[in-house]
């Protein structure tokens, strides 16, 4: 069992309610994932609270004096609701600490290495099923990339949908990497997974992920190469070259084709301008540094709309200070990744996945407004940087 699964010691100790919580919130089920975060509170700070006092650390202080600043701004006008008060106040943090509970519970080898892939495809399942049924009702030539899921009739943007493949388009770098860390069979299961979620993400019309599976690689190979030895190194460039040949062969890149038909409408509607502009995003991070110098205390969405960059859209919204945070927080959540590759070389799977992981929300933040549109693909970043901070300490015990 220790080497075919998660231990059912991780189960038994995280608690299936709490896992089925975890799970319903980063999915944002039935778009009701903050209410799960509310039961998540209590059960880590009530029920956990003796871990959670021992395992304050300096990147969770900043988060907390992020998400209580944050949430002060966000209170003088709460445009989603007083809700969302105790939600940004309270969920992020929460969820730091189930992230090192997790790593407490199953320590720092296989079964959190199996786990952080689970999370990939937990987090991608919904959004899976919905593009899928929508192919399978209207096909890829369909006028309207924005597709609802499966449990409402409301249509979600297609950039937001997209987002929910950060972790599965990662899947090649993990998989090429994975020695003998997942099984054949294993392997199989999450080759096709990643082939159905490259569909989705062409049906979206998703530039965006297609930019993080290209780049994953890229980075996994980087690092791997010269870490592993020449047998392994001419296996790895061997496999990638018989890949290539077999995609070059049996796959059509005609942008005519019915598959590639929501990227070619995007093309002939902007044109390269439009591809080089990042879909007029870069237009409007120029107008966001303007209006960070006239007005400090930030401005309203109505101005020029979200600025797409998680941290220009929290200036928008609270200001230099909350700015200044946050961008402090991001800083050492991403610092505390690349520590924890560097705490142990010779685990090289899960230093890929750290890494690959680590630079999709980084690409993610760099082009989406997340707090104010994908909150819980925030809320699923500190469960990340729980995770990462835990298992780095667990490699460097003071």
């Amino acid at each position: 069992m220790e080497n075919t699964s998660v231990n059912i010691s991780f189960f038994k100790g995280v608690g299936i309610f709490n896992i089925l919580l975890i799970s319903g919130l980063i999915i944002n089920l039935f778009n009701y994932g903050f209410l799960l975060g509310y039961l998540l509170i209590p059960t880590m700070f009530l029920f956990r609270g003796q871990f959670a006092s021992k395992n304050w650390d300096r990147t969770g202080m900043w988060l907390m004096l992020f998400c209580v600043v944050h949430a002060l701004f966000y209170a003088v006008n709460p445009l989603k609701g007083i809700q969302y008060i105790l939600v940004y106040a309270a969920i992020p943090v929460t969820m730091y600490f189930w992230g090192k509970y997790m790593v407490h519970i199953l320590g720092t080898g296989k079964k959190l290495y199996l786990l952080l892939i689970m999370i990939g495809v937990v987090l991608a399942s919904p959004a899976l099923l919905s593009v899928l049924l929508n192919i399978a009702e209207g096909g890829f030539v369909q006028g309207d990339r924005n597709i609802p899921m499966f449990w409402s009739e409301t249509k979600m943007n297609a950039t937001g949908m997209a987002a929910y493949f950060i972790f599965t388009m990662c899947l090649p770098a993990i998989l090429a990497t994975s020695r003998d860390r997942i099984k054949i069979s294993y392997k199989i299961v999450l080759a096709i997974i990643y082939v159905l979620s490259m569909v989705c993400v062409l049906r979206l019309g998703s530039r965006t992920q297609l930019g993080i599976t290209v780049l994953a690689f890229l980075t996994a190979l980087f690092y791997v190469l010269p870490r592993q030895n020449f047998k392994r190194n001419l296996a790895l460039i061997m496999g990638i070259m018989v890949g290539i040949i077999v995609i070059a062969n049996k796959v059509s890149f005609d942008l005519d084709a019915n598959w590639l038909n929501s990227f070619s409408r995007r093309i002939e509607k902007g044109g390269a301008g439009e591809v080089a502009s990042g879909g007029g995003r870069t237009d409007r991070w120029a107008k966001s540094f303007e209006y960070m110098i006239k007005e400090p205390l930030g401005w309203d969405v109505t101005e020029f709309g979200h600025s797409h960059n998680l941290w220009l859209d929290v200036y928008r919204s609270g200001g230099v200070i909350v700015f200044v945070l946050l961008l402090y927080f991001t800083f050492r959540g991403f610092r505390d990744v690349w520590r924890a590759v560097r705490s142990n070389k010779e685990k090289i799977p899960i230093n890929v996945i750290f890494v690959t992981y680590g630079l999709s929300f980084f690409l993610l933040f760099m082009v989406e407004p997340v707090i104010d549109g994908s909150f819980t693909k925030f809320a699923l970043f500190c469960l990340f940087i729980g995770i990462v901070n835990k298992y780095k300490s667990l490699q460097n015990p003071e």
